[in-house]
């Protein structure tokens, strides 16, 4: 440790190279009655700096609040696009969503009715089979009867 001395006569324990010495710039404060009343050009000089210090600080809390202001109002915009977005698709699932039932209600109600139509032609078809199957097995009857009519008459006539 250093144990140098400095003006006051205290020994410095602030290490290596950290003491007062003579070639430490000493700066004289200028009092006017003593050491509580300082001069009227050290207070002036005091509120300039706070002064100045106000318009920095309010120039800078001006300059931010308004960049973050502009960050802010951009990403709340940003944001609100995003969520109309997606309420906007939510809305257009829905509306699909309703629009695919209906369709699936109506080609339901189309097949249905076109199954009846069928049900009903079937119906029809197979009465008019029934009706030509009729026809036909009265045709064979007759056509067997005139076969064994024939077979008669040529029986008789060959005998």
């Amino acid at each position: 440790m250093n144990s140098s001395k400095n003006r006051n006569g205290k020994r410095s324990h602030a290490g290596i190279g950290f003491v007062d010495s003579n070639s430490t710039k000493q700066y004289e404060l200028d009092y006017v009655d003593g050491p509580e009343e300082y001069s009227s050009r050290f207070l002036d000089l005091q509120n300039l700096q706070k002064e100045m210090y106000d318009d920095i600080k309010k120039s800078f809390i001006g300059e931010e609040e308004r960049k973050f202001h502009k960050s802010w109002t951009a990403k709340a915009k940003s944001e609100m696009r995003h969520e109309a977005k997606l309420d906007l698709e939510e809305e257009n699932r829905q509306a699909l969503a309703e629009h695919k039932q209906k369709l699936d209600a109506e080609l339901r109600k189309n097949n249905a009715e076109e199954v009846l139509r069928l049900r009903d032609a079937l119906k029809m078809e197979e009465e008019r089979v029934r009706g030509l199957e009729g026809e036909l097995r009265a045709l064979r009857e007759e056509c067997a009867r005139s076969h064994v009519v024939a077979d008669v008459s040529q029986s008789l006539a060959g005998a």
